[in-house]
């Protein structure tokens, strides 16, 4: 990820450590809780509670001091859709793409009430408590993935999964099972930092590229394996990664250019200089030639301009296209020693002789620092 305000993708990163992550899935620190003092349960009437801040502003608590319920019909190949019930702090939300990593193949949409009621649960009064819940996923029962944020706390309130009531002094485990306990929860701007605890930052940035990490799970099911050197047969360890060329060289110019056109980044650029030629005679013009000849020769690509143009349009043209460094072939130059040479990203200009020139022009390749 390359941040960038037009990005469409969000990064976390962390200023302290330098931790960086996609928001999709980084992880965050909760605060450690004392769960010594827990409470008992208790049921207590909730009408007209729709929503975790409509509960806890009734029953008097933060949003943090709640339980949220978040239902998926998990879908997968030849078999019936599962209740995924998805159990996270209340001030919290759900990262579908945590969740999709946590449970592996397959899609998931939203659940009917219907699938939800059919599991024991009541759709805006809901929580695992009472369920019986599954010990792994593919047994039976309701299938709860609890969110690492439910032993961030204690005495919580949670649904009752009664319409109209709620239960206070909720503890996990104490009141309730879950099939899987990972993080699957969202981060946000000053949530604390896996790795230091300082307050994550948040911006907007592209995606440039992607590595995965696929395991073994392809490998077994397209039977795709190794005999090592013991003689076991073993699955690969799969993967994958890939660059969006395009994108990368159009947020590289949208982060390097200026009033008068692009600044290309050596690395990207399509040509290392752009040769501008001033030439009036004849000798003048062979001087050009050869000096276009003598960077291709050494390795190094030009853009050869030898228009009959004024110099002002060329330089302008020059800028505009925004090659690392502009080489200008003048009577001028030549008076001087040489050929006049000029980085992209500087005012400053030299004039080198040509026996130099090639040493030159890549000393101020090499000298660029993305300014």
């Amino acid at each position: 990820l390359i941040p960038h305000p037009a990005g469409e993708d969000r990064l976390v990163r962390c200023p302290g450590c330098g931790y960086a992550a996609t928001a999709d899935t980084a992880s965050f620190r909760l605060p450690s809780v004392d769960r010594a003092a827990t409470e008992p349960l208790r049921p207590v009437p909730t009408p007209g509670c729709a929503t975790i801040a409509d509960v806890a502003a009734y029953v008097g608590v933060a949003t943090s001091q709640t339980l949220k319920a978040v239902f998926y019909a998990w879908e997968r190949a030849d078999r019936e859709p599962t209740l995924v019930f998805v159990v996270v702090r209340g001030d919290l939300e759900v990262s579908e793409a945590k969740l999709r990593a946590v449970l592996g193949e397959g899609t998931l949409h939203p659940a009917s009430d219907g699938l939800i009621r059919a599991a024991g649960a009541e759709p805006g009064y809901a929580s695992p408590v009472g369920l019986d819940v599954r010990s792994d996923l593919e047994g039976e029962g309701v299938l709860v993935v609890g969110d690492r944020s439910i032993e961030a706390g204690a005495n919580f309130v949670a649904g009752a999964n009664r319409e109209g009531y709620h239960l206070t002094g909720v503890n996990y485990p104490r009141d309730f099972a879950v099939t899987l306990l990972a993080d699957v929860a969202q981060v946000q701007p000053g949530h604390l930092c896996p790795r230091c605890g300082e307050g994550l930052e948040m911006e907007a940035a592209v995606e440039v590229g992607r590595c995965g990490k696929w395991g073994t799970g392809p490998a077994e099911r397209a039977e795709a394996g190794f005999v090592d050197r013991e003689g076991r047969q073993r699955p690969l360890v799969m993967g994958a990664y890939g660059f969006a060329v395009s994108r990368l060289v159009a947020v590289a110019l949208e982060a390097h250019h200026d009033e008068d056109g692009l600044v290309w980044p050596p690395a990207v650029a399509p040509f290392d200089a752009h040769l501008v030629s001033l030439a009036r005679s004849d000798e003048e013009r062979a001087v050009a030639e050869r000096i276009y000849g003598g960077l291709q020769a050494h390795g190094l690509e030009a853009l050869y301009d030898d228009r009959s143009e004024s110099a002002g349009v060329k330089f302008a043209d020059a800028d505009l296209i925004g090659c690392p460094v502009r080489l200008t072939v003048s009577r001028r130059s030549l008076k001087q020693g040489g050929v006049e040479v000029k980085a992209r990203w500087t005012e400053d200009r030299a004039v080198v002789p040509e026996e130099g020139l090639v040493e030159r022009v890549r000393d101020l390749l090499d000298s660029w620092a993305g300014l």
